[in-house]
């Protein structure tokens, strides 16, 4: 996560708290092609949201109150430096004003 990313993300635990950030954490680390266990998901569409390249299409995350997350997942990237596959959860926005 970038610097000014990991600024906005510390931003999101400090308005919608820690329980309903650790709620999201846990569902970009564990669960990110399945519905949350709490909170809602929803994939966005339009051209510009699509997945490439073995991405998904871009998922916007409500976090209950607060504002929502927008990310997308890819389950067997290869693009680090030992080109291992492995899952990876990009967070493409952050925004924390209400709807």
């Amino acid at each position: 996560m970038s610097k000014s990313m990991w600024k906005q993300w510390e931003n999101a635990v400090s308005q919608a708290g820690d329980q309903n950030v650790q709620q999201l954490w846990n569902h970009l680390a564990y669960r990110p092609d399945q519905l949350p266990l709490l909170g809602s998901v929803t994939r966005l569409k339009g051209g510009h949201m699509k997945g490439k390249e073995g991405w998904s299409d871009v998922h916007h995350y409500e976090i209950t109150g607060a504002g929502r997350i927008n990310y997308q997942f890819h389950p067997d990237y290869a693009g680090g430096a030992q080109g291992d596959k492995h899952a990876v959860v990009k967070v493409t926005s952050i925004d924390m004003s209400s709807h």
